[in-house]
């Protein structure tokens, strides 16, 4: 038999079936290619297009032809350089020449070649001298990082983003606000260490730690811009992770920055955690100056350092657990799937209910102060007995002021609240003797018992159950207590305020001199000699109380120097002060309040002087009455 003859590709497709050999646009199926396009793999690319997906097949051909750009450009950035930063990135270039960033936080060997006269120093004048250093080199060095951050993996992939490559890279979500921190610590630099440097240069004196306290003090107003960046560090590490995991470009180009120089070493993981590590290390510094210093100034000065230091740390330290919690009880909120605690008896009753049957675990403690966050303390399951027979299998959660009773889905983690929030100050929780169970008593704001719930687990799960409800209770007393205390203090200190611009408007308020029946000039009234004083606030900075008939005196007290004047506020900021004598205690109005007028004829029990009248609802004075007040009579006034 004749054998078996192969078939050519020219017979097999057809002559007009092979492309010409000009040069021509790659289709979206088209496989990339090496050198020169040949007749035979464009043949063997629409066989691609027969039995391969179009779409995937040019999908990875784009990913290939990128990659490949994206390995040249970085093989220029190692020959000719790397590329001028960006002017989105120019953060602190206008103040720093064009090198002189570098020439700035350069620093000698020790601090040795900068002080004169070392080999007659003490050894603890060594040790300050040596901790101070420590925190001017570290300072240096950890600018210098920050600026390997910017000049090499933040501006080429600007760069590179606009040639068209790593554009899905958000750059931002990345690197958060880094340009924000290094602005801060080139402020830091100039303003404060640099000049300590300058000094010693110039004098060659020791170096002093009073003269870090400037920019110490103002640490918390300074460092604002790392409460966003220590926020959204956890954030920028995990989406760094996931281009890492799944994008082969940015894999490639984070291992080509690391391979650099400036790096030394370093991955990129290890440069964003910088800025954390740097302000945490700020304290140990200090402290550090603080150990090996004598002078008790510098001690005062490194202290109130420390101070400034550590409470914007534990402020940080606050809002990010804060942040935390608030997270954990999302995804709490995210298990518990419906709120069914009442049920309606008809569809209109469901539908009224709809709008109430809610629990949002995010909403402030009840009597606590805004910044508290609610934090589960404990969650688990148990079995719950409510009355005599109904058992039931229950999911609960205790929280800083809740306890939740939920009831699981089967076969999903998802839950559902079947009992209305027990709050934690409301609860009297108790073991009982039967091992493994312990009792919870619901009480209203009567103090009477509206629920009551039996709880029932393995013996060690039950005390732990108990200790953490009564450790609730005591963790909310506490938060309850240090808000009332702050409120207190806040009236405290505005009350202060409040008496210093009384004093200061009484200062300069008008006396009323009264008519005696003995003399028209005296200011002491017949009966004990005690003055009567209005001092007046007016609303307005420009009106002012003025009577024809009467000259304005001092504030101060013609008789015996030992009479009180009370004042009441009235009104739209008047401040009427009413008389008291040294016989008869003093008696305020409440806030808002007007002077009860007394009936015409009946005397004061306090006093025998007369109280001009208010003749508006304001509580303003005419000068009218005032005018009138002056020209009474002898008798009107002893009348009264």
């Amino acid at each position: 038999a004749p054998g078996r003859r192969r078939k050519n590709i020219t017979e097999f497709l057809g002559d007009s079936s092979i492309p010409s050999p000009e040069p021509a646009l790659h289709s979206s199926s088209s496989l990339p290619t090496n050198g020169t396009d040949t007749w035979k793999n464009r043949a063997a690319s629409r066989f691609s297009g027969f039995f391969g997906s179009g779409t995937s097949t040019g999908s990875f051909g784009r990913e290939t032809e990128k990659l490949e750009q994206l390995v040249n450009r970085l093989h220029a950035y190692s020959t000719f350089g790397l590329p001028k930063l960006p002017p989105q990135l120019r953060f602190d270039r206008d103040s720093w020449e064009e090198d002189g960033d570098e020439a700035g936080l350069t620093l000698e060997d020790s601090w040795q070649q900068i002080i004169q006269g070392t080999e007659v120093l003490s050894r603890r004048q060594c040790h300050q001298q040596e901790a101070i250093w420590e925190l001017l080199h570290t300072e240096a060095t950890y600018i210098r990082n920050l600026k390997v951050i910017t000049d090499l993996f933040l501006s080429c992939l600007v760069n590179l983003q606009e040639s068209g490559l790593l554009c899905e890279v958000d750059t931002e979500r990345l690197f958060s606000n880094i340009g924000e921190i290094i602005r801060l610590h080139c402020k830091l630099w100039r303003s404060v260490m640099a000049s300590v440097l300058a000094k010693a240069r110039r004098t060659g004196a020791l170096l002093d730690p009073i003269d870090f306290l400037d920019g110490f003090k103002m640490f918390g107003s300074l460092f604002k811009p790392y409460v966003r960046y220590c926020m959204e560090e956890e954030g920028c590490m995990e989406y760094m992770r996931t281009l890492l995991r799944d994008s082969e470009l940015f894999r490639t180009y984070v291992t080509w920055a690391e391979k650099q120089e400036q790096c030394s070493r370093l991955k990129l993981s290890d440069m964003l955690v910088k800025p954390h590590q740097r302000l945490t290390k700020y304290p140990l510094l200090l402290k550090s100056i603080l150990k090996k210093t004598d002078d008790p100034r510098a001690r005062d000065a490194i202290t109130t350092m420390i101070s400034s230091v550590e409470r914007f740390i534990n402020d940080v330290n606050s809002r990010m657990r804060q942040r935390q919690e608030r997270q954990r009880l999302d995804a709490i909120l995210s298990r518990i799937d419906a709120y069914e605690v009442v049920e309606g008896s008809t569809d209109e009753v469901d539908k009224l209910l709809k709008e109430f049957l809610r629990l949002d675990l995010t909403a402030p403690i009840p009597g606590t102060s805004p910044e508290d966050t609610r934090q589960l303390l404990l969650e688990g399951s148990l079995r719950m007995r409510e009355g005599k027979d109904s058992k039931m299998d229950v999911y609960c959660f205790l929280f800083t002021d809740l306890f939740l009773i939920t009831k699981p889905f089967k076969k999903a983690e998802r839950t559902k609240v079947i009992r209305q929030p027990l709050l934690v100050d409301r609860v009297v929780c108790r073991e009982l003797r039967d091992p493994g169970s312990f009792l919870l008593i619901y009480l209203n704001e009567l103090g009477s018992a509206v629920a009551a719930y039996t709880f029932q687990s393995s013996g060690q799960l039950c005390r732990s159950w108990v200790e953490a409800v009564r450790n609730a209770q005591n963790l909310l007393q506490r938060l309850r207590q240090r808000w009332r205390m702050e409120e207190q203090e806040e009236e405290d200190e505005e009350d202060e305020e409040d008496d210093g611009e009384s004093g200061t408007s009484a200062a300069s308020s008008p006396t009323i001199l009264h008519h005696s029946s003995t003399s028209p000039d005296s200011q002491q009234c017949p009966s004990d000699g005690s003055t009567e004083t209005l001092a007046m606030v007016a609303a307005e900075g420009g009106d002012e109380l003025s009577s024809p008939d009467w000259d304005a005196g001092p504030f101060s007290s013609t008789s015996d120097g030992s009479s009180v004047s009370t004042s009441t506020s009235i009104g739209t900021g008047t401040s009427v002060e009413t008389p008291t004598s040294t016989d008869t205690p003093t008696q305020e109005l409440p806030a808002g309040a007007l002077p009860v007028p007394l009936p015409h004829g009946m005397a004061s029990p306090g006093s025998g002087c007369r109280s001009s009248s208010i003749d508006s609802a304001y509580g303003t004075l005419s000068p009218a009455s005032l005018r009138d007040f002056g020209q009474q009579p002898e008798g009107t006034a002893e009348e009264g």
